[in-house]
């Protein structure tokens, strides 16, 4: 599941609009949710660190860049929805709101330039920023969409620390 981030598109409004990414013949192309006062709280949480002295949001797969514009942006899930929705220890324990509340956790969460959130889809982070990129074989996913491989490593190892200790508290 994708929020792509747009300027008319509101975080932390009543409802969010998902794209179906493996939708069925016949099936909308969007859903729109209602969204739960956890949620606004995550995502406010996670906005307000998004953002530079500068004003501008920062990239944290790469500390380097910062972008004025959100239109070519998306949200990404540092550690997927998916891998957690199914994680058997999180599965057990934890109602199907509180992995979505968990998947939502603003240190599970980075602005990614749109083409490298679809590239990546659910594959597990540090796979795909060390895999061969489709667009450009004589480079890694990191090299050819510009992730500075060191934040991504620092990103993907918090989001997994937060995962792993709501996993021993569930």
């Amino acid at each position: 599941t994708k929020l792509k981030v747009e300027q008319k598109h509101n975080p932390l409004a009543n409802t969010i609009k998902v794209k179906n990414e493996n939708r069925t013949n016949g099936q909308k192309s969007h859903s729109r949710y209602k969204t739960s006062e956890n949620y606004k709280e995550q995502m406010s949480n996670f906005l307000s660190d998004s953002f530079n002295e500068d004003g501008k949001l920062f990239d944290r797969y790469n500390s380097t860049n910062s972008y004025e514009n959100a239109k070519e942006l998306h949200i990404d899930h540092i550690v997927s929805a998916k891998s957690i929705h199914y994680r058997t220890d999180l599965t057990l324990f934890m109602s199907k709101e509180e992995k979505q509340l968990l998947a939502l956790n603003p240190n599970n969460l980075a602005f990614i330039k749109g083409s490298a959130n679809q590239s990546k889809g659910e594959h597990d982070l540090l796979v795909w920023a060390n895999s061969k990129s489709k667009k450009d074989p004589s480079k890694t996913n990191a090299e050819y969409f510009d992730l500075d491989i060191n934040d991504v490593n620092k990103l993907y190892q918090t989001a997994v620390k937060t995962i792993n200790e709501k996993a021993k508290t569930a």
